[in-house]
């Protein structure tokens, strides 16, 4: 019988090359002797949200392989940095300056996963027993998307290959009027098809980034999970504020099916994955649960249905 998994907590700042708040890293280890070959990773997006949600649950997984957290976010007190992730999780649509539905600066995820994948995760996994080969990936709609984004990078772009498991809850499909999700399909269908597409420097005729498709051998080989609440369109929120009009319609004029869509055409293109619907959750709920669920996978330890009660308060505002 295993034994709870115990944290040891540090962190550590990194500045942001596009100024603003630092990078706010909080690697949480579990206190007790790492498991044959080391303990598996799992880098969580929104890096205080995921230690508040993940605080007190890592003490209590009783799985043989509990991960180390490495939570990555901005240094900012809130739960969440609106503009900071709007800025580094989204994908970058065309050339030149990008702006999200709601005006803020987008499209810094390719620099975003230089950052993660070279300075943050050198320090961040320095001195620990680790394994590489189970370094997992999450996040949550915008930070879903940073996720996707990795699972499909070419073989030649900064970070690709870094992470085994890739695990996107809840992605921001409707982002840019889903002008990124039907470049994905595109190439989707292309690689399902065998049809190569890109130029020598990795990009599409029109110069488009594509979702980061490679020229042979994509996807890659990481283990893909889509997670999304059962209920998110029914019980997503409505407020009455012009900054908000904008998104509300991309995610209402989403197909209701882009998810098993997305995922169907990622099977078809050779990605191991799966769907995970959390029942009667809404948006913002998977966030917790899509977390601590990832966290017991990774873990080996059981699964667990949602507890309300366990579930951060929620203060008045708007996804993404």
């Amino acid at each position: 019988m295993s034994l709870p998994a115990r944290q040891v907590t540090r962190q550590f700042l990194l500045p942001h090359p596009a100024g603003g708040p630092d990078i706010r890293v909080v690697v949480m280890v579990p206190d007790r002797p790492a498991p044959e070959g080391g303990f598996p990773l799992l880098y969580a997006l929104d890096g205080r949200a995921a230690e508040q949600d993940l605080a007190g649950v890592l003490d209590r997984l009783d799985g043989p392989t509990p991960p180390v957290v490495v939570a990555v976010g901005h240094d900012r007190p809130e739960r969440f940095a609106p503009d900071e992730r709007a800025r580094d999780y989204t994908p970058a649509i065309g050339a030149g300056p990008e702006v999200d539905a709601r005006g803020r600066p987008s499209g810094g995820a390719a620099r975003f996963m230089e950052l993660l994948a070279g300075p943050v995760r050198e320090r961040a996994e320095a001195g620990l027993p680790v394994t590489p080969a189970r370094r997992a990936l999450w996040g949550h709609s915008y930070g879903a998307l940073f996720a996707l984004r990795a699972a499909l990078l070419a073989p030649d772009a900064p970070g690709a290959g870094q992470f085994t498991d890739i695990t996107a809850a809840s992605p921001a499909l409707g982002f840019a009027d889903a002008q990124w999700l039907a470049q994905v399909h595109a190439a989707l269908d292309r690689a399902a098809q065998d049809d190569g597409g890109q130029d020598e420097d990795g990009q599409d005729e029109d110069g488009q980034e594509d979702g980061g498709r490679a020229r042979h051998g994509w996807p890659g080989r990481a283990r893909i999970e889509i997670q999304a609440g059962s209920a998110e369109r029914a019980r997503a929120s409505r407020p009455d504020r012009p900054d908000t009009y904008r998104l509300q319609a991309m995610r209402d004029a989403l197909p209701e099916d882009a998810l098993p869509r997305l995922a169907e055409a990622l099977r078809q293109a050779g990605a191991e994955t799966r769907l995970t619907l959390f029942e009667g959750l809404s948006h913002g709920e998977t966030f917790p649960h899509g977390l601590r669920e990832t966290a017991r996978r990774l873990a080996g330890a059981p699964s667990r249905r949602f507890d309300p009660a366990a579930a951060p308060a929620r203060r008045p505002g708007f996804a993404c």
